[in-house]
């Protein structure tokens, strides 16, 4: 069916819906007419709140006040009004079912989401714009050095004390701690290169942050060497007691902690691993995404170590072929997601931890 018979038809159907609703609304009319004057003031005002009892009193006493054809027009009026009623219901249901309607209104929910994500993204490449400039701002006061981290910046001469206005990503939507990470300690003016200063823990699902850099510039990029943000454990070696004297008969004592087999892959350098809100059909999926640029040959010493929001730690093998740990479906909390490397009764934090919300 064209869009020109839909027209027509449905232009037909507001007619009779109309002519339906005047020939009800002249029937409901004269018998209440007939009730003012066969029953006084009282009983005709309570009809004009209830049209149930002008209808029932009308067949009641059409008969006797002549009202049959009336009460027979308005029972069919009544009817048609009814049953059109539920023509559109059906109507409306059925454009609700039909799937051009269905991919239409995800075409407009997903340009609606690429919208707000855009806007988002301006919003965060503008914070970290700020935090940049508040860096060079320091240097300029500092002889060239950048400050050691970013709490530095927020007083009222340079970024203000408002530190949740910039530290806090949109495109995250997680207020419970800042969301980039500073990569200026020890940086000076004199640093050759675009070096990054700022990077986002926002990733767009390829592995590319938002990432400021040293002259203030601002890009999306994948950043593959990063340096430590508080403590490095990718790149802390195991610890170790110190040995003992030489017995008499030159044996020392053994290491606390037993060492990884020869054959073990090394775990990398810190590898920074982050959120992802993915709009999927069915919903949002929450997941942790370990960086594919730093996936180790060897993921058999590697695994997801996760506390669930009632404590319970559950742990999954790091797999190559799937880089990331996602939420159980219909479950909410937060959950703090890391990587470990393991071998025997050796335990190594190989990533940052992360907190997974979902609401």
């Amino acid at each position: 069916m064209n869009t020109a018979t839909v027209g027509i038809f449905g232009l037909i159907f507001l007619a009779v819906f109309a002519a339906v609703s005047i020939g009800f609304l002249i029937c409901y009319i004269r018998v209440l007419v007939a009730l003012f004057k066969r029953e006084g003031v009282g009983l005709g005002i309570l009809g004009i709140f209830c049209s149930l009892y002008p209808y029932v009193w009308g067949w009641i006493k059409s008969t006797e006040l002549g009202l049959k054809k009336i009460m027979i027009w308005w029972t069919v009026c009544l009817v048609a009004f009814i049953g059109m009623w539920f023509v559109v219901l059906a109507g409306m249901l059925g454009i609700v079912r039909n799937p051009v309607w269905k991919k239409a209104l995800e075409r407009e929910m997903t340009a609606q989401q690429a919208s707000f994500d855009q806007i988002a993204m301006m919003k965060s490449m503008n914070n970290v714009k700020q935090l940049c400039i508040g860096c060079i701002t320091w240097a300029e006061d500092h002889q060239g050095s950048f400050p050691d981290e970013l709490d530095d910046l927020f007083v009222d001469k340079y970024l203000g004390t408002d530190k949740s206005r910039l530290m806090i990503c949109p495109l995250l939507r997680n207020s419970s701690r800042p969301n980039y990470h500073y990569q200026g300690k020890n940086i000076t003016s004199a640093t050759l290169g675009s070096t990054s200063v700022i990077v986002s823990e926002w990733t767009d699902g390829h592995g590319k942050h938002i990432v400021g850099h040293k002259d203030g510039s601002v890009s999306l990029e994948t950043v593959k060497q990063r340096k430590k943000v508080g403590a490095d454990p990718g790149s802390a070696k195991p610890e170790q007691t110190d040995a003992a004297p030489s017995s008499p008969g030159g044996n020392s004592l053994k290491p606390a902690m037993p060492q990884p087999a020869p054959s073990a892959t090394p775990p990398p350098e810190a590898p920074f691993i982050t959120l992802s809100n993915d709009d999927r059909r069915g919903g949002l999926i929450h997941r942790v995404i370990f960086p594919s640029e730093q996936m180790p040959a060897d993921t058999d010493n590697y695994f997801w170590v996760v506390e669930f929001p009632d404590h319970e730690i559950k742990v999954k093998p790091l797999r190559a072929k799937a880089p990331f740990w996602m939420a159980p479906p219909k479950t909410s909390g937060t959950f703090k997601v890391s990587i470990e490397y393991r071998v025997g009764d050796l335990k190594r934090a190989a990533s940052n931890t992360v907190d997974l919300i979902v609401p």
